[in-house]
């Protein structure tokens, strides 16, 4: 598809504002220092740009070769506007109701050596929960003999009757994400210790390849996640004295990432199917690969390099939309109705939205997620950057009272509101709302118990002892 049926003067806008809203939170995020990476605007902005911007540039420097089976590219510019307009809301609201609050040191330097100092991680307790997330892989994939390769298709057992044993099932692959971002957060932060001994690293890498091998098994374009979040983590701890340590963990992670929705076509789920595709991605010829015709059988960057982008599915959210004639809020008491937390066997979903899966006929055979912007803008439609001005006035809510609670605590609870955005880039609203959820009921929560009863209990609970960390 040649760009120029819609690279329109306003879509040229768009995209040049998008890039002007990019660089002023990056550059925001670098005057703060380490702790700009952790903010909430900038999570935003980082991830919908990337989801809904990054695509159209690519195709402009790969001379508008852009096409696949659900991008309606006549709706591509309100893709643009739309996730601008929903940007820059969110960091006005998120500002405004953030006024007045000073955050002080680095949080997520204070986190770790709150960790380190009062001794609460040791690497035994990171070997038994690498043994727990094992087991709990197992009993995910349905046992032992499936683990090498599995005897079901990627995604074939989405759509198992809802037998009790199958809740379970859902149930803890729901509890899992939150299991292991937590196991994944304590081992980075472990690792930011300045001893420098080969156990350390030992437990530390086993911790991350035990948290990652869900996404391994099923071929996941976020199976290198935990390696990914680790290096974050370490750079905003440390600052430029782990930049290589983190630079190597990032293109780590992003090559597990590549192959996993490059090379998922070459079996089933499986451990070993992954290495056959890890081999093949550094062996096989491009031309010879799965990867290489993705991309339009160039070496050039294509949008279907971007295998965060979200734009392609919401532009078919909206055509769909435009057959329906649905006025604005017309199901939003179903919208908020399906925010609760229960898991869906319990409390089932009402049918909403628009089910891409439905739409294009692969029930029973893949699954085709909706974007959480798309998600939303099904019910609220143009009012759509209204609803996230409100949304960064929850997460700006949510950080002021985590400043209350003891910085290890702190930092958990702003991961989990940076980590919801790339969710909401594959999944609908309630994907990310479940990690807006428990980032919620963690910061109050815990304020409620513990930091209203304690005059200063960020002293109170965060041993002072001198750190053994580098504090970068």
């Amino acid at each position: 598809m040649n760009y120029a049926s819609w690279l329109t003067q306003s879509a040229w806008l768009a995209l040049s504002l998008g890039v002007i809203v990019l660089a002023f939170v990056l550059a925001n995020a670098y005057f703060y220092a380490r702790r700009g990476f952790l903010r909430s605007d900038a999570g935003c902005v980082i991830f919908m740009w990337t989801g809904y911007h990054l695509s159209p540039w690519l195709a402009i420097m790969s001379d508008g070769q852009w096409s696949g089976p659900i991008l309606q590219v006549e709706h591509v510019e309100r893709g643009l506007w739309l996730s601008l307009a929903s940007m820059v809301a969110f960091v006005v609201g998120f500002t405004i109701a953030n006024a007045g609050s000073s955050e002080g040191n680095s949080r997520a330097a204070r986190a770790a050596r709150t960790i380190s100092a009062s001794g609460w991680v040791r690497e035994r307790h990171l070997w038994l929960a690498a043994i727990f997330l094992i087991g709990v892989f197992v009993y995910q994939i349905g046992g032992w003999s499936e683990v090498w390769e599995a005897s079901y298709g990627r995604g074939s057992r989405s759509w198992q009757a809802a037998t009790l044993k199958v809740r379970i099932e859902r149930f803890v692959n729901v509890i899992q994400p939150i299991v292991v971002l937590g196991i994944v957060v304590f081992a980075s932060l472990h690792s930011c210790l300045r001893s420098k001994s080969q156990t350390k690293l030992l437990t530390v890498s086993f911790v991350l390849v035990a948290a990652s091998l869900t996404g391994l098994h099923s071929m996941s374009r976020g199976a290198g996640f935990p390696f990914i979040l680790c290096g974050a983590i370490r750079l905003a701890t440390l600052g430029k004295s782990s930049l290589r340590s983190s630079a190597l963990l990032f293109l780590f992670g992003f090559w597990i990432c590549y192959v996993g929705i490059n090379f998922r076509g070459i079996g089933k789920p499986g451990l070993g199917t992954w290495l056959r595709g890890a081999v093949a991605s550094v062996t096989t010829p491009p031309s010879n690969t799965r990867a290489f015709n993705r991309l339009g059988g160039t070496s050039s960057l294509k949008p279907s390099q971007n295998f965060l982008s979200a734009i392609e599915p919401f532009t078919t959210v909206v055509s769909v939309l435009e057959g329906k004639s649905k006025s604005p809020f017309h199901d939003l008491d179903q919208f908020v109705f399906n925010l609760h937390p229960l898991p869906n066997s319990v409390l089932p979903l009402a049918k909403r939205g628009v089910d891409l899966t439905a739409h294009f006929g692969s029930t029973g055979k893949v699954g085709i997620t909706t974007p959480a912007l798309g998600d939303i803008y099904s019910t609220f439609y143009w009012w759509t950057p209204i609803f996230y001005g409100l949304l960064g006035a929850l997460f700006a809510f949510i950080e002021r009272f985590s400043k209350d609670t003891p910085t290890w605590f702190e930092c958990t609870v702003l991961l989990l509101l940076f980590i919801s955005w790339p969710v909401s880039l594959h999944s609908w609203f309630r994907s990310q709302w479940r990690l807006i959820n428990v980032a919620l009921i963690l910061a109050v929560g815990f304020y409620v118990f513990w930091a209203g009863r304690n005059k200063n209990p960020r002293r109170r609970f965060s041993p002072t002892a001198t750190s053994p960390m580098t504090t970068g």
